[in-house]
């Protein structure tokens, strides 16, 4: 799947998730609100969900509004890859970001 093709509700989810992973160190790293933003631009998100994005960027998305198990079979593999590429933007390993992608990457087996 080209990440270019994902339906709404599909972005919505993935940038849900990417904001809930940001949050895991309970601070947004400027690395890390670049990349969501800058990933929002490239999927062309439109500015209802360029506004939720923003906010959830200010405020998390409550966790249990994410539920990993939610994430389709057909998605798991890309949001996994972006959120590798998010837990890497700031050049910090945090094991709390680890552990959730680590959960999620279970869900590929």
């Amino acid at each position: 799947m080209k990440i270019i093709e994902l339906l709404h509700e599909e972005k919505i989810l993935i940038f849900k998730f990417l904001c809930v992973l940001a949050w895991a160190d309970f601070f947004i790293h400027p690395a890390e609100r670049k990349f969501i933003e800058e990933l929002g631009r490239n999927l062309n998100v439109g500015s209802e969900l360029e506004h939720r994005i923003k906010g959830w960027l200010q405020h998390p998305p409550r966790p249990e509004d994410v539920d990993p198990y939610s994430i389709p079979n057909d998605l798991i593999e890309l949001v996994l890859e972006q959120a590798s590429l998010l837990a890497k933007s700031d050049g910090i390993i945090d094991f709390g970001k680890l552990e959730i992608i680590e959960s999620l990457h279970s869900l590929c087996d």
